[in-house]
């Protein structure tokens, strides 16, 4: 394995290899378990900074979205011309993300021990603790979060039907107002002809 042979490496050389393993899966164990605090929680926590149970919020959150883009984009595309009726239908992937303020709290604690036989041993405790930042509401009914960054939602698909989709042209001009519009992939969007 690795091409390394044990009887041809000398004693020094096969205590680097067990070194250098040793170190690599230190690393790679530490990687597993350094995350520190996640800061990618669901929408709207509680104000005791509990994530929320289930993904009923995140879900009506999600069509909220939908439906505001496609109110959006029906706005939109109704004002090109010849396009006549038009509806849209926008698919997401994922919805909204946020990260939220922490108030990280970082205790480190040393215990130098000697016993009777002379010996030593030192101990250190690190403790790591974070607390969410929560502000006022404007109108003092509660607290809510501190968003200090907003992922925005990732769309899957959109359909428009519209009923100037029988022409190609209104039809390549569709697919390219809802590319630019919501700066997703061409392959992405379905322009169908309406009724």
């Amino acid at each position: 394995m690795f091409g390394l042979n044990p009887s041809r490496l000398k004693k020094g050389q096969t205590l680097w290899v067990v070194v250098l393993l040793l170190m690599g899966m230190v690393l790679l164990s530490a990687g597993k378990f350094s995350g520190g605090l996640s800061t990618n929680v669901s929408p709207q926590p509680e104000a005791t900074g509990k994530q929320n149970q289930g993904n009923g919020s995140l879900g009506l959150e999600m069509a909220a979205v939908e439906t505001m883009l496609e109110q959006r984009l029906v706005n939109i595309l109704g004002q090109v011309q010849g396009v006549g009726n038009v509806s849209v239908k926008v698919f997401l992937a994922s919805g909204p993300k946020y990260e939220y303020a922490t108030n990280v709290s970082t205790n480190k604690r040393t215990v130098d021990e000697k016993d009777q036989s002379g010996g030593s041993r030192v101990t250190t405790e690190y403790n790591d603790t974070g607390q969410l930042v929560l502000v006022q509401t404007a109108t003092g009914g509660g607290e809510r979060p501190v968003v200090t960054k907003e992922t925005t939602p990732k769309v899957q698909g959109v359909l428009v039907v519209a009923d100037g989709a029988v022409n190609p042209r209104i039809k390549e001009s569709l697919t390219r107002a809802v590319e630019t519009a919501l700066d997703i992939e061409p392959h992405k969007i379905n322009v169908m002809p309406g009724k």
